[in-house]
């Protein structure tokens, strides 16, 4: 099983992912290729959900357009599509509460290596 975790905002993102089956660890910090278009503000936390078409951590490499979208009023949510050219893509939903609206969009170029000395692929 993979288990892929994105944080991502407007200034910092990052991505990490593990293969429960290999121990495979890889997590990357891209680089953002434009300046971000940001409108809005948004405050909010929760329960994330992410699904990727990644078989491996080289798929993680971008460049990736992100376009990420918050809404909250009490309860909120928060929904981020990644993409490169290539068709891979990740997306997240995060639910939970959350105040204010916002979106947001940015190229990024992330360079995946392994991380704390496993064996990549």
């Amino acid at each position: 099983m993979m288990i892929i975790g994105c944080d991502l905002h407007t200034r910092y993102q990052q991505i990490a992912m593990l293969d429960t089956e290999t121990g495979e660890l890889v997590a990357a910090a891209p680089k953002q290729e434009t300046k971000p278009l940001v409108a809005g503000a948004y405050a909010g936390r929760g329960v994330t959900f992410v699904v990727a078409n990644t078989a491996n951590s080289k798929g993680l490499s971008g460049p990736f357009q992100t376009i990420s979208g918050n809404v909250g009023g009490g309860q909120g949510a928060s929904v981020s599509l990644s993409f490169d050219h290539n068709g891979t893509f990740v997306f997240q939903v995060t639910l939970g509460p959350g105040l204010g609206v916002s979106g947001w969009a940015v190229t990024t170029n992330t360079k995946a290596g392994c991380a704390g000395g496993s064996a990549c692929e």
